[in-house]
């Protein structure tokens, strides 16, 4: 059980006081966002679990979504997600937006990202995030996440992540 909270730990660089505090803020923030929502409404919140799959070992990463409709054809979508430290990088933080695109359970995103710190992975603050979702019910998906440079500095390894994400609205 402790080497899980470690792990956990991992997402954020603070002292044990200032980690419990963070955690009990994004629990209660959670709490106050969750709300009985349409299966058929695509605007939705997500709280977003799981872990990063990298060169130097796993980590957790944990981040909100918002996906927002866009004329019915394709959908806006923001975030921001907390990487937790890995064996090469210590955590790191990442903001993002961009378009989506769904089809039946399966939708594919691409947008501008930023990451706070430039390290053995990502070689600029700025990347791009893609990814893929599958909805496994109306509530929960799957996810895929890269943050890759494309290639534009000499380092980059990227970033991949694999996650779950629970609709909160």
């Amino acid at each position: 059980m402790s080497k899980v909270l470690l792990w956990i730990k991992g997402l954020v660089g603070n002292n044990k006081q200032a980690s419990i505090a963070i955690g009990a803020f994004i629990l209660l923030l959670v709490l106050l966002l969750v709300r009985c929502t349409q299966a058929h409404s695509q605007d939705a919140i997500s709280l977003v679990a799981g872990t990063e799959v990298v060169t130097g070992g796993t980590g957790p990463a944990l981040g909100l979504r918002i996906v927002v409709p866009a004329r019915g054809e394709f959908n806006w979508y923001a975030g921001t997600t907390l990487l937790g430290k890995t064996r090469e990088t210590s955590n790191n933080w990442a903001w993002f937006g961009g378009i989506e695109g769904c089809r039946w359970r399966l939708c594919a995103h691409i947008g501008p990202a930023f990451l706070q710190n430039i390290d053995a992975l990502n070689g600029a603050h700025t990347n791009y995030n893609l990814g893929l979702t599958f909805r496994l019910s109306g509530r929960l998906s799957l996810e895929v996440e890269h943050f890759s440079d494309a290639g534009t500095t000499p380092v980059n390894v990227g970033r991949n992540l694999a996650m779950l994400a629970w609709r909160l609205q």
